[in-house]
């Protein structure tokens, strides 16, 4: 089993769809992208989690190796608080801002 690190659903100063929205998946899917452009040696998957009010989605950093554990750390430390110019079409298209 690996150890992970839960980077929540989208940058942390960047509003969310709620619990259960049906497009809350591919914004989760947008995060995880944004994060892979800015740590390539980390392993980002998706993590479906239940809720009273439905699933949410959060990327989660695995620490496979020595490579994707500092990728995680680092990501952890210090990814983006905003999306990134690419997220930022991908979210328009979405519909989400």
């Amino acid at each position: 089993m690996n150890d992970e690190i839960d980077m929540s659903c989208t940058p942390a100063n960047e509003e969310c769809y709620p619990v259960g929205h049906p497009k809350s998946r591919a914004e989760t899917r947008i995060w995880r992208d944004q994060l892979a452009r800015e740590f390539p040696k980390g392993i980002f998957w998706i993590r479906r989690n239940p809720h009273d009010f439905g699933a949410y989605w959060s990327v989660v950093a695995i620490m496979k190796d020595d490579d994707s554990t500092e990728a995680a750390w680092n990501a952890e430390g210090s990814a983006s608080a905003a999306w990134d110019s690419v997220a930022i079409e991908q979210v328009k298209a979405l519909g989400a801002m």
